[in-house]
Formats: structure tokens, C-alpha cells, sequence
């Protein structure tokens, strides 16, 4: 099983890998269970816009508690956008 350090640790290397490398930032963390699977899901903030660093933008890694693969990313919305 691996621990939530682990978790954000999974999570940020992947965001860097598919979406490029900027400073992500933890902004939420909860178990739940994805498809029948435990998992970790880390939400991970940044910066739409680098340079002005008023809008962020948040994506969920669902991240399996067990092998620390990485099952799913999806983009965080929130029901007032």
C-alpha cells in the first residue's frame, strides 16, 4: 500500500509528463474507490496563466492504493463555471 506521499509524489510526475512542467500545488487529497479499486485521489492546482497567476486550473489523479499506478486524470469543474 503506498502512503499519500507517495501518492502526490505519483501525481505530480505525471502532470509534469502530460501537461508540461508547471508549478502544480496540492489542493485537495481523499481516498475513495475508482472502479472497484481503492485509490488516492490527489487534485493538483496551477496556473492557467503563468504570468498573471490569477486563474487555476485543477485536474484529479486517481492513483491505486496498492500499486501506485496511475488509473485516471480528469479535469476538476466546478458547478459555479
Amino acid at each position: 500500500m503506498i502512503q499519500l506521499k507517495d501518492a502526490i509524489r505519483i501525481a505530480k510526475e505525471h502532470a509534469a509528463d502530460l501537461l508540461g512542467e508547471a508549478p502544480y500545488s496540492v489542493a485537495e487529497f481523499e481516498r475513495e474507490d475508482y472502479n472497484g479499486r481503492p485509490v488516492w485521489v490527489i487534485t493538483l492546482a496551477a496556473a492557467t496563466n503563468q504570468f498573471q497567476g490569477t486563474a487555476l486550473e485543477y485536474r484529479r489523479f486517481f492513483v491505486d492504493e496498492n500499486s501506485g499506478e496511475l488509473l485516471a486524470m480528469k479535469i476538476r469543474e466546478f458547478a459555479f463555471q
